[in-house]
């Protein structure tokens, strides 16, 4: 165990970034697994020798997280494979690595490329380095029966869709050759022959016939796709279109094989005497393009081994829609990265350019609509629309940020009787928060102008509540062991906050008079997301932003105003639209090495939205409330 006196409980000011609400807390690394009970809110990070580990001791237990990728993630380059990964040389739409369960290259070893699994050389299966398709060689049954290659797996695959696909070059013509059967112990099998018939036929696990694609046989390299798609058998060959047939019933035999060149069950078929190449399994039925990619106008490809990039550079705009890895991440000018609930990794370096920006900054509420102005003989003026609410920052492998509230609408022009109001929307309550900062409310509506009143009558309405907060056991200042739980749950950032009310209504008591509408509530302001950036190291350059702000508040709409009323009746404006709460400031996690902050981290709550100017005498909304500041966490490893 690391000596905690370096592992300080009490987060330090960040030396580099001034704001006080900035902190900072050092971990050290440590090569065993923590098993020890020491201080609540003890952290060290763990080295397994492959991968890192956060670990933080909370509630009686030591919490994880682990700090980098494995297997294989989603690569930022749009390759989806990390660098040493496997690929194709061609794959349009990067899928074709998707549900592949194995893939033979023939180049001299059963081993499978993609999978590592060992396959068996049946009999005398020999490569030949002088005939292939693809590469150095390619694996040839010769015309002896008992040749093949097989394994004693169904590789995954079950009873659901799956392809068989290669290269084959017949050895002889004139007979029936096996190219390759499936046995699934549980239902489902299927096998495929290129029959004397000069028809490549797929069978079912009886033997029996379901499907041909007529060709006559010869001695050349031909790309031979055979899969099973629901209850069809489908073969295509040199790039068709897929030929299909439905199967019948089909027999178990309790084993779970592939076999390449042949067959290896109880019925005992001949062997497929032919080389084979570049032959892929896959627990799907292949698309269209991702057969045309593999046949690659009849020259073939293989799969190769994913070299680095140095540098992966976001110049437009990206929104993640899952964790991503980089090399080297730069985010240039006029770049934007969208976090959008998901984790960055980068293994050297994230820069912030000038100019650049990641964000997960929540949305803004809409401005409430401007009240219709009442005129001629008592003709009454609606009230403005609502103000939209912001949209917070969805759930991805972090949790979900607060939507805004939608703002109330504005009180249509009123003769008679009690005086309408309408006030505004509350903020949703949340019981599982990240942050203990009680909501906000929204502003309060302007009063409309009565008659017979030199001043108003309370015609108003109320800005909406906050939505209330239960926090969880997080302390305020909120601990980096939260982000490490699994199950997210209900677990939110903040609360929202209150939406504008709607402006209330001119009022009259005769049918001549003229009447404004109140202006509309401002919805309210989402609140900041995540943005959770780990690499070893982390620079943001003069001009370059790193923003989880709320969102603003939406304005109120301005009072409808009322002209030309009729004899004997007045004119009687609508009060102004309350302004909507700004949304909270969100949370900015770096896990790195060395941090370096020339530019902007901003967390702030957005700017409350102003309220409506009355009119015709009508009185102004007041403006939101302005929401509460997020935090930034800099984790130094």
């Amino acid at each position: 165990m690391a000596d905690t006196t370096d592992n300080p409980l009490n987060p330090v000011i960040d030396p580099i970034t001034v704001a006080a609400i900035e902190q900072q807390v050092l971990i050290p690394i440590v090569t065993d697994v923590p098993t020890d009970s020491p201080i609540a809110g003890t952290r060290e990070i763990y080295f397994n020798g492959t991968d890192y580990y956060l670990y933080i001791y909370e509630n009686g237990a030591w919490q994880t997280l682990l700090l980098n990728p494995t297997s294989n993630p989603p690569y930022g380059d749009g390759s989806d494979v990390m660098p040493g990964g496997k690929v194709f040389q061609v794959d349009t739409n990067g899928t074709l690595t998707t549900s592949l369960v194995d893939y033979w290259t023939g180049d001299s070893t059963a081993t499978g490329y993609y999978s590592g699994n060992t396959w068996t050389l049946a009999g005398t299966t020999t490569y030949d380095t002088s005939t292939k398709k693809v590469g150095s060689a390619s694996f040839t049954t010769g015309t002896t029966a008992g040749n093949l290659l097989y394994i004693n797996s169904n590789l995954g695959v079950g009873s659901g869709d799956a392809t068989w696909a290669g290269w084959v070059k017949l050895n002889a013509t004139g007979g029936s050759y096996y190219l390759t059967n499936y046995d699934n112990s549980a239902g489902g099998n299927f096998g495929f022959k290129w029959d004397s018939s000069n028809e490549i036929q797929g069978f079912n696990g009886n033997g029996v016939k379901y499907v041909g694609y007529s060709i006559t046989q010869d001695t050349n390299w031909h790309f031979i796709v055979l899969m099973r798609t629901g209850s069809n058998l489908g073969i295509s060959v040199d790039g068709s279109a897929v030929t299909t047939g439905a199967i019948g019933g089909s027999a178990t035999n309790g084993l779970d094989q592939w076999a390449i060149g042949g067959v290896v069950d109880s019925h005992s078929f001949q062997n497929g005497y032919a080389h084979y190449d570049e032959v892929g399994i896959w627990g799907k039925a292949l698309s269209t393009q991702e057969i045309t990619d593999l046949y690659n106008g009849g020259s073939g490809q293989t799969m190769t081994t994913r070299s680095p990039s140095s540098t992966y550079t976001i110049s437009g705009t990206t929104t993640l829609s899952r964790d991503m890895f980089y090399d080297t991440l730069i985010v240039a000018n006029g770049g934007t990265l969208n976090c959008n609930g998901f984790k960055v990794f980068a293994k050297t370096s994230i820069e912030v350019q000038n100019g650049g920006t990641i964000s997960a900054k929540g949305g803004d509420g809409g401005n409430g609509g401007t009240g219709v102005t009442g005129n001629g003989s008592g003709n009454k003026g609606n009230g403005g629309t609502a103000g939209t609410a912001g949209t917070g920052i969805p759930a991805g492998s972090l949790p979900a940020t607060g939507n805004g509230v939608t703002g109330a609408a504005g009180i249509n022009g009123g003769v008679e009787g009690t005086p309408n109001t309408k006030n505004g929307n509350d903020g949703v309550n949340l019981t599982n928060s990240f942050f203990s900062t009680a909501a906000v409310i929204g502003g309060n509506s302007g009063k409309g102008r009565i008659a017979g009143s030199t001043g108003f009558t309370d015609n108003s309405s109320t800005g909406g509540s906050a939505g209330s907060v239960t926090q969880t056991t997080a302390p305020d200042s909120f601990d980096i062991v939260y982000l490490c739980r699994n199950a997210f749950g209900a677990v939110g950032i903040n609360a929202s906050n209150g939406s504008g009310a709607g402006g209330g209504c001119g009022y009259g008591n005769n049918s001549a008079d003229a009447l404004g509408g109140g202006g509309g509530g401002g919805g309210s302001g989402a609140s900041g997301g995540i943005v959770w950036l780990a690499s070893p190291t982390i620079i943001v350059d003069s001009g370059g932003t790193i923003t989880t702000n709320g969102g603003n508040g939406g304005n109120g709409g301005d009072g409808g105003g009322a002209i030309n009323a009729g004899v004997g009746g007045a004119n009687y404006g609508g009060g102004g639209g309350g302004g909507g709460a700004s949304g909270n400031g969100g949370l900015v996690v770096l896990i790195c090495g060395s941090y370096t902050n020339n530019g902007t981290i901003s967390y702030a709550a957005g700017t409350a939205g102003a309220g409506g100017s009355g009119n015709t005498s009508g009185s102004n909304g007041s403006a939101g409330s302005s929401g509460n500041n997020g935090h930034l966490k800099v984790i130094t490893v």
